[in-house]
């Protein structure tokens, strides 16, 4: 079933791809507004896995699994990855750069 599911996915993904740049931007829109009028069923069931992660995640740390990342490191990483970003995002003049840097590969 979950193979299937995934073949789905990425059969979609693939769709979703061949459409145009508005047009992957009007979908992605439509995406993240879905999930913020989740069902309060699903947004609980999704706190209870968020819960579960980081319980798991801090008992492999206590059990010296692993050693973690310092937010020394995370904030710089994150701070170079938004940078980059917003740099990609100035660099966008007209509607044809956009349709460039959105396309995939």
């Amino acid at each position: 079933m979950l193979e299937l599911l995934m073949a789905s996915k990425e059969a979609l993904l693939r769709e979703v791809l061949k459409l145009s740049a508005k047009e992957r931007a009007d979908v992605a829109i439509e995406l993240l507004a879905s999930l913020e009028s989740l069902p309060m069923a699903e947004a609980d069931e999704i706190e209870r896995e968020w819960g579960a992660e980081i319980e798991r995640r801090a008992r492999r740390v206590l059990a010296g699994e692993s050693a973690g990342v310092a937010w020394e490191t995370i904030e710089r990483d994150v701070r170079e990855t938004l940078g980059r970003a917003v740099s990609r995002v100035l660099a966008i003049n007209t509607e044809a750069d956009l349709e460039d840097e959105l396309r995939p590969g």
